[in-house]
């Protein structure tokens, strides 16, 4: 597990776990400040989140919202990267 925080007070923890089928399980989550919280809404923190990461990548790697969750694909192709679905019933 890592964990940090910031001079803000934010605080984000991220806990990844290698299966033995080779997937990755992680956990991924922030504590945002309250004066923060009211204004902000998980799709716009997602948004952000995914718009950084297309920048930061020049655009190399493509965020995609798919059924259940989001695909890091490569420029050009249908080949994901990465994926990550959302929560399952129950979790």
């Amino acid at each position: 597990m890592f964990e940090m925080q910031g001079p803000s007070g934010r605080q984000v923890s991220i806990q990844q776990v290698l299966q033995e089928d080779g997937s990755v399980f992680s956990i991924q989550w922030s504590v945002i400040p309250a004066p923060l919280e009211s204004r902000l809404t998980p799709g716009e923190v997602l948004a952000d989140y995914l718009r950084f990461l297309r920048r930061v990548t020049a655009s190399l790697v493509r965020p995609l919202a798919v059924e259940g969750g989001v695909e890091f694909r490569l420029l050009g192709t249908r080949l994901s990267l990465l994926s990550f679905r959302g929560p399952l019933p129950g979790e």
